[in-house]
Parts: C-alpha cells; structure tokens; sequence
C-alpha cells in the first residue's frame, strides 16, 4: 500500500506539461473485489423475474487522466446455466468518472442492476468483473438460482437489502420500482457506518379468496443460533392478493457476526403461510462477535455451521468426501462432540474456500448444489444420487457440456457417454447400466487418474448371444 501512496505522490507532482503525456493510470487499491445477491420475484405461472444486484468499490479500478477527470471502466459479463448448457449471456461496461483523485481514497461501492426473466428451475448464475485498464485485475461469483414458486399458494419474494428507500416518480433510475426507488446492497453488510437495514420484498397470493381474516408479517433479525436478536410484527389485511412490503430494521445495538433476516406471514391460527429468509453480515471495527463459541478460536464462518445437528453435519461430511484427503477423514472419525466437528467442518471449507477474505464461500455453495443435482438426479435403491458413480462425476467435473443417451437394443445394453469439452483439452465419461435399472456404472475415461477400459462396450456394454 505505501508504493501506491508513493507513486501516486509523485505523479501528482509532475508538472502540468507532461502530465497530460502519461496514461499509464492510477493503480486500483486493494484487490479488485464484486459483491452480488439475487432477488426472485414472481412473473407469472411460466416464469420468475431474477434481479441480480453487484457492487464494486470504486478505488479499486483503475483510473486513465484524461482531459482533467479521472477514468475509469469495469466490464461485466453475466452467464445463466443449467445443466444442459447456457440460457442466457450478457456484457456490458460500466465506466466511473471521478473529478477529484482525492475519491480513490474512500470505499464508496459502485452498485447496479440486472434482470432477466427465467422459467422454474435450479441454475447457476456466473458473474464475472474485469478492471478495464488491467484485465488481469478481476473477480468471479457463482450464485445457485432456483425457481419454484407455487401458483396460487401465498408466497413471499426473496428480502431485497437496502441501503436506502424513497418514494420516487424517476422510471429512468435501474433502481425505480413501484413508485419507489431501491438502491441495493449487494454485499449485504452493515455496521457502525449503516445501523439501519432497508428492506423489501413481495407478498402474492394473500388475498382474493373466500378466507378474509387478517394475517401477521412479522420480521426479524437471528442470530446463527436461532435467537431473535430484534423483531417486529405489522397486521396485513387480505384486500388485495399481492403487495409490496417495505421498512427498516435497526441492529445498532447487534454486535458483529453472521444473521438472517426472516419474514414469516402468519395467520390468525398462528399457520405459517411463507417465509423468506437471507443471511447478512454486521461487522463493527472492535466488536467481537456475537457469539458465545468462539471466544477468538473459531473462524467467523464457524457460526453458518452452528445451527446444525449432529446428523447433517455427518452427512455434509461424508458428501463431501469426495474432496477429504485420508488425514482429514480420518481426524473427523475421531471426532465425537458435536462442538468440534462443527468446527472441524467450518475449517474443511475454509481450507477450499476461493477467497479467505470472504465470509461466505461460493466453492462449498456450489458443491452443495451439485450434490442435491446429483441426489435428485441420480439414485438408485439403497444408493444415494450422491455415491453413485454418475453423482461422483457430476459433483467433481461439473454438468457436461453433452449427454449421449444410448438405450438398451438387442446387442447392448443402455450406455451413456459424456462430454467434458474445456477440461484437460476435451474428455469423456462411459457408463453402463448393465442391469437394466438405471444403475449406470462408470466403465471409462479419459480423464487422468480416472478408471479406463478401451475395450468398454464389449467388456462392460455388449450383450453376450
């Protein structure tokens, strides 16, 4: 940091004539880092409306001189997935301007919007970030999208976090929705500097029938170990079958951690009808953390692992099983108090996670997605989607970029060949469901340190005469 400060000093003091001769740039500070978060909401019975928000902090681009304002340009590109390849593709460029060098020196967040409409579903939403000036400055974030929504049954939007609300007639502004103007925080962090969290989201589906009685939207702020930290309650009538739902929550007095931000729409019968929930982060420069198990030990994504019981935190081990070496299988064996494989396991995580900085890790969401893929996709009886080989390759390699589907003929039986195009140069998986009930066994490859059998379809697939 104190090269930057220094050859910033000395750019500045080259005189006037020459400065207007340099535009090699003012590096950005610190690493060029996005923040992003996904907001669902409900379009019709065929589709959902994704508004994805991202930030970038605004010193961390680089910056040319040009004709006395500092420049500067981040470019984007936005990548929709299933499993069967690419449903959507954007890009686009986001330039700055700043008059006065002195704003490289804040932390001020560059934030936009980007919808799209998408059908029901389970996707993956690829954001990636380039510093113009320095495309080897960048950052990516995969965030898992399902849709779901029920027609017909209530139903509330994903919690969009705000830093601010206003009333507004301005339809140009990317934030203007409903006569109101939403500017998002996407890294959904506050603190000393933001003690009051803005919120919206939809309500659908709460009116329209022959039961009239009024409902109960009660929100609040928990903590990882299930504690109400704040709430409030507001009474809704039943007039109109969807609404929006703006306010405030105030966490000055929340000290820092992990939390989620719960909406719960209750009837009088105390029924839940729905709920959202989104997890968001308070960081105080001095605060310790909101938790009494840490005590300086645990890192802080410790306390996304606290709310588990004994079984899933087994479970979520063994699934992950696929990544563990044999030291690490074998100390969490040894492992009998709920406390230190809750540990043990915030720690696993840690050891993959693509950016330590963060306090979520985008590689275990993914590979938790692919595991429900795969338990969803590929099971067999007494076998879970996730130890069949398929679900193996699945989780490991990712979706292939294409599927051949071979059904059983006379001479063989049904074998299926995938394709990997863009890893170790193009590779491919052969299985074999060799008893005809779609117990698919892996039979070949040619990926490295994986099993190959050249002579597969007459080992494994052909059907003997």
């Amino acid at each position: 940091m104190k090269s930057v400060l220094l050859a910033f000093l000395a750019f500045l003091q080259i005189p006037g004539s020459a400065v207007s001769q340099i535009r090699s740039g003012i590096p950005g500070r610190g690493d060029f880092q996005i923040s992003a978060d996904i907001s669902r909401y409900y379009g019709d019975s065929l589709q959902a409306y994704v508004e994805l928000a991202y930030a970038v902090r605004e010193n961390s681009l680089t910056y040319d001189l040009d004709s006395g304002r500092y420049v500067g340009t981040a470019n984007f590109t936005l990548t929709v997935r299933t499993d069967s390849g690419i449903v959507l593709r954007r890009e686009w460029r986001v330039p700055h301007v700043l008059a006065d060098s002195e704003r490289m020196h804040g932390v001020q967040q560059l934030i936009g919007l980007e919808g799209f409409a998408v059908r029901r579903g389970v996707y993956s939403v690829v954001l990636n970030a380039v510093d113009a000036l320095q495309p080897r400055r960048g950052d990516s974030l995969t965030l898992p999208l399902t849709i779901d929504f029920t027609a017909g049954k209530p139903a509330i939007s994903d919690i969009e976090f705000c830093t601010t609300i206003e009333q507004s007639e301005n339809r140009r502004s990317p934030f203007y929705k409903n006569t109101l103007e939403v500017i998002p925080n996407p890294a959904r962090l506050y603190g000393s500097g933001l003690p009051i969290i803005y919120y919206y989201m939809e309500l659908y589906n709460i009116g329209g029938g022959a039961d009239q009685s009024p409902v109960k939207l009660h929100t609040a702020v928990v903590d990882a170990a299930g504690r109400e930290m704040t709430s409030k309650d507001k009474p809704k009538q039943r007039s109109h079958n969807a609404s929006v739902e703006i306010g405030t929550m105030n966490i000055g007095t929340v000290r820092s951690g992990t939390y989620y931000f719960t909406a719960t729409l209750i009837d009088t019968g105390n029924r839940v009808l729905a709920q959202s929930s989104k997890k968001f982060y308070v960081y105080k420069p001095g605060s310790r953390p909101d938790s009494t198990l840490a005590g300086g030990r645990e890192p802080l994504s410790f306390l996304q692992f606290y709310g588990m019981t004994d079984t899933a935190v087994i479970l979520e081990f063994h699934e992950a099983s696929y990544l563990a070496t044999e030291q690490e299988k074998e100390q969490f064996n040894q492992l009998t108090d709920l406390h230190a494989r809750q540990k043990f396991l915030a720690e696993f995580w840690d050891r993959r996670s693509t950016d330590s900085t963060r306090q979520t890790n985008p590689y275990r969401d993914e590979y938790l997605r692919r595991v429900d893929y795969a338990v969803n996709s590929y099971g067999t009886p007494g076998t879970p989607g996730w130890r069949t080989d398929r679900g193996r390759v699945y989780i490991m390699y990712g979706p292939p970029n294409d599927i051949e589907h071979f059904a059983s003929t006379q001479d063989a039986a049904p074998y299926e060949i995938w394709h990997y195009d863009d890893q170790q140069g193009g590779i491919i998986f052969v299985f074999v469901d060799e008893t005809g009930l779609s117990n698919f066994q892996l039979v070949h490859s040619t990926a490295r340190t994986e099993f190959q059998d050249e002579n597969w379809f007459e080992d494994y697939a052909h059907k003997a005469k």
